[in-house]
């Protein structure tokens, strides 16, 4: 159908309101095409024009070259009326075009200076300023890596006056800031941006592109929660719009380099789909790059085997991909593509950056939110193994110490592993070596890493003809074996190994064994066999001068006690064990051991005991070891739940121990604890209201689950839900609205319709608000369904009510359909019990208020003002005036459809002498307003109409 001029502008000014994008610029071009089917015309350059806005500002500037040599060819023509308003757009357009052609390789250097040539002709020509020729200059010159030249250019930059055709007063200061970090001026390039980001913003890449180009100087300076948040606040700005692919590069890197590694890999995937369809190659080979260092530092840290899903593309299906491997496919793009830049350029200055870029170091250990000094327990330092020793010496040390002093076991096993990995550890210990990490991973990491260094260790005892510590390595397989699977024969093992060991003249072997043998017991839910064997095991330690081994005897049978439903004698039993563990002067057990009490005081509701015993555990002073930072994580987790139950979550206090809880998790290196300590940061931070750290959390949060096969379950629902309230608060309602059903249903499929109905609640409220109307009502349709479900009347009661305003919205609301609606949550809220949980009078006035304005709907205007009038008394009994001033209104308005119009007068003005809120203000103007009118007094009618609508 062929369309008239102005039918194609009127659709070209419509297309303005849709965000930048795939479909705007589908739109536009098809606008093109028709209006190109007319002749040459202004509006076939005013469509040009408006679609290489969409190609700049939708990711794909290489299109936009064409358009704009064809608008610029037929300005210079004359042909057509041109305003003064197209000579400037072409004009700002012209800085676009020349800064797209220095990121594609295949746009020769001639062709750069040239246009640059020809930019300068025209500012001149025109008597404009040359500010905008002299920065694109510099920034061309920085792109060679001609530091002088770009210099010399900065300086004409900052000279030249400002004038129309400048970038603006946020876009501008961050190239200026980004020139004095490549000259080393990190302090002078701050001290330009702070005063700008605090000013105008200018445009919609700003403050988020600013902040982006400050963060690794504020890192740089020491000021890491000011880069953090720098961080934050522009990737959650940068993270919606493929535009910004440069800058998701910059935020690839900063995790990359300040501990972040974790999360550059969610950042990574979230936008690893952008590889397959890159804005220009310039952000297609930074992006490329510090993917692949973010992937390169995951190695580094022992995680390279992780995988990510690689997103469909064409005729490639999504599948996963190693790190190793996708690490090796970008760090090949971005070198290719360097090359390709470095041929144009003739120099190697891109590949140079690059290569240093892949072979960067961490700035700093790891850059977060800082939890609050001190807070975490003292380190003792490190236990130092002399040089001098020899391997059979470093093991006779490690093996002595093996329960006395496990930090100084630990050390000497950590020094051997050293040696294997060296080569130099002599194959007569690698048994020796091989049990004491199956007997730490049992104690601490890997039930399967477990499994198999004890069998490595029994297969070189076996070798050796070594029966006491085959026995006892029997026994710590056996034991890991029950700890998989109770049923897999690791019992029977453990007791075989048990019964050999009494004919062993090792007493301490011996004492080993009975206690794998009592946790065994237990794993297999022989529980009251367990409390016999573990309490024997105390006994016999006793006798044999272990102490340590004792009070892990003792503290065992505590927690045994606390199992059979014996907890007063259990926690004392556990307090025992700590004396022991005190004298003996094992701190790490010491510490275990205090945690260990510490939850069973929480376990027994016992709130401020457990929460001083857990002040306690952080006063311990021991070697930061792994496991050692594994307990104090769970001794501040301890801590954040206390002060959850005690009502505190939202308390400083609540955030320095979720802070606590993490880094120590991190430290550990795991990565489960991890993410529910962040769960717990992510709740803290959504009781403070902190939306944008909430919602950062969160998503790490899930990200962590997902990494480790957990996409399902409560606490994943949980925070989801939090995450998704987060995203309305932060003005992300679509994003919101999918978590918030997503969690409905994980809810709904636990058995938990109430929260499920909640969710859908807010979901649909927030649907509303994005005028989806439709998806508002069946969300509301399904919770009242939750809520029944649950038997929860007053939920199902708000459900009704706010169905009923989804009607109202939709393109065709049917009056019968709502008044029937409200009319049922009315006859609900009427037969609500009283309950502590509701205000049962202010939801039947609630109720209500919604009859009446639906009897108003329906012009039964008498049966209105009754309901209106019994709202109104019950929104006075429960105190809520301002609900009391909305029905008022309700109530005037009545009266006045009724051509009560004193009555209906004097309610009014009643409500605006009490001064109520805006909304109710304006309501009663128009009321009033409208009253005026009807009785005659259309000059005072004319002046309120004025003040309301300004008429």
């Amino acid at each position: 159908m062929t369309m008239s001029e102005a039918e194609l502008r009127d659709r070209l000014e419509d297309s303005e309101q849709l965000p930048y994008g795939d479909a705007r610029t589908a739109v536009v071009e098809e606008i093109l095409v028709r209006t190109d089917a007319l002749g040459m015309s202004k509006l076939a350059f005013d469509v040009r024009m408006e679609l290489i806005s969409c190609y700049e500002n939708g990711a794909l500037p290489d299109r936009a070259f064409v358009p704009f040599a064809w608008c610029l060819a037929a300005f210079d023509r004359g042909e057509l009326e041109f305003s003064a308003w197209d000579a400037e757009l072409l004009r700002w357009y012209y800085k676009w075009m020349i800064g797209a052609m220095r990121r594609f390789p295949s746009i020769s250097l001639d062709q750069v200076y040239a246009a640059l040539a020809d930019m300068e002709r025209r500012y001149r020509a025109g008597g404009h300023s040359m500010h905008a020729v002299h920065m694109l200059r510099c920034l061309v010159h920085s792109h060679l890596g001609d530091r002088e030249a770009a210099e010399k250019e900065f300086g004409s930059w900052l000279s030249s006056p400002r004038d129309e055709n400048s970038d603006c007063v946020g876009c501008e200061p961050t190239k200026q800031l980004n020139h004095h970090v490549w000259m080393g001026r990190d302090a002078e390039g701050l001290a330009l941006a702070e005063p700008a980001l605090a000013g105008e913003r200018g445009c919609r890449e700003q403050p988020q592109s600013m902040l982006t180009a400050m963060m690794f100087p504020l890192v740089r300076a020491g000021r890491l929660g000011e880069a953090w948040a720098a961080h934050q606040r522009a990737y959650r700005h940068h993270r919606g719009n493929r535009d910004s692919m440069g800058d998701i590069a910059d935020h690839l890197e900063f995790c990359a380099l300040t501990g972040n590694e974790m999360r550059g890999l969610e950042i990574l995937t979230r936008h690893l789909e952008w590889v397959d369809r890159p804005r220009e190659p310039y952000s297609d080979m930074a992006f490329a790059a510090s993917g692949a260092l973010v992937l390169r530092r995951l190695e580094e840290l022992g995680h390279g085997d992780l995988s990510l899903i690689r997103p469909a593309c064409g005729t490639r299906v999504a599948a996963e991909v190693a790190v190793a491997d996708l690490r090796a496919e970008l760090t090949e793009r971005a070198l290719s593509i360097a090359a390709q830049f470095d041929a144009r350029n003739a120099n190697t200055y891109q590949s140079e950056v690059l290569r240093k870029l892949l072979a960067s170091r961490p700035l700093v250990d790891q850059l977060t939110e800082s939890a609050t000094p001190g807070l975490t327990a003292p380190a003792a330092p490190p236990v130092e193994i002399p040089e001098a020793m020899s391997a059979e010496e470093i093991a006779h040390f490690a093996d002595e110490a093996r329960w006395a002093r496990r930090e100084e076991s630990e050390a000497g096993w950590d020094r051997l592993a050293e040696l294997e990995k060296a080569g130099r550890l002599p194959a007569n210990l690698r048994a020796r070596l091989a049990e004491a990490r199956a007997d730490s991973e049992l104690q601490f990491g890997s039930v399967e890493v477990a499994i198999e260094h004890a069998k490595a260790a029994v297969e070189g005892y076996d070798g050796m003809g070594d029966e006491s510590r085959r026995l006892r390595v029997s026994a710590t397989l056996g034991a890991a074996m029950t700890l998989q699977n109770p049923h897999s024969g690791g019992l029977a093992a453990v007791e075989e190994a048990y019964e050999a060991a009494q004919q062993l003249s090792e007493v301490d072997v011996l004492v080993e064994i009975m206690f794998l043998r009592s946790r065994s017991l237990a794993q297999a839910d022989r529980y009251d066999d367990a409390l016999v064997a573990a309490k024997e095991t105390a006994e016999r330690a006793s006798l044999a001068g272990l102490p340590v081994l004792e009070s892990e005897a003792l503290c065992l049978y505590g927690l045994l006690l606390s199992v059979v439903d014996r907890p007063d004698e259990g926690m004392a039993a556990v307090q025992q064990a700590r004396v022991l563990a005190g004298e003996a002067g094992s701190a790490s057990v010491l510490l275990r051991q205090t945690q260990t009490l510490a939850e069973l005081f929480y376990n027994n509701e016992r709130l401020a005991e457990a929460y001083e015993m857990s002040e306690a555990a952080l006063g311990i002073t021991a070697p930061a070891t792994k496991h050692v930072q594994g307990i104090l994580a769970r001794v501040h987790d301890l801590r954040w739940m206390v002060l959850r139950d005690a009502g505190r979550v939202a308390d400083q206090e609540a955030l320095d121990e979720a802070l606590a809880a993490l880094e120590n998790w991190h430290a550990g290196g795991e990565r489960i604890g991890a993410v529910l300590a962040s769960l717990h940061l992510g709740i803290t931070h959504f009781n403070r209201e902190q939306w944008l750290d909430a919602a950062e959390t969160l998503e790490q949060t899930l990200y962590g689950w997902e990494a480790a096969g957990m996409a399902e379950g409560f606490d994943v629902w949980v925070a989801r839900s939090l995450l998704g309230t987060a995203q309305v608060r932060l003005g992300e309602r679509a994003d919101g609205v999918d978590n918030l059903t997503t969690a409905a249903a994980g809810f709904a499929a636990l058995g938990e319709p109430r929260r499920a109905g909640e969710e859908l609640l807010e979901a649909g409220t927030v649907s509303l608000r994005l005028g989806e109307s439709t998806d508002a009502l069946e969300q509301f349709t399904e919770a009242l369904r939750m809520f029944e479900q649950a038997d929860w009347e007053c939920g199902a009661i708000v459900a009704l009510q706010r169905r009923a305003r989804a009607l109202f919205c939709s393109d065709d609301p049917d009056a019968d359909e709502i008044f029937e609606v409200v009319r049922q949550a009315y006859a609900r809220a009427l037969k609500l019990p009283e309950s502590e949980e509701y205000d049962v009078g202010w939801m039947r006035a609630d109720a209500a208020d919604d009859v009446a304005r639906a009897l108003q709907q329906r012009d039964e205007f008498s049966a209105a003002l009754e309901m209106a009038r019994n709202a109104v008394d019950g929104y006075l009994i429960a105190g809520d005036l301002e609900s009391v001033a909305s029905s008022s209104v309700l109530v005037g308005s009545l009266l006045f459809d009724l051509q009560d119009f004193v009555a209906a007068e004097e309610m009014v003005r009643r409500v605006l002498r009490d001064d109520p809120p805006e909304g109710a203000t304006q309501q009663a103007q128009d009321v009033l307003a409208r009253v005026l009118e009807a009785t005659g007094r259309d000059s005072e009618a004319a002046a309120m109409w004025a003040e309301l609508y300004g008429e």
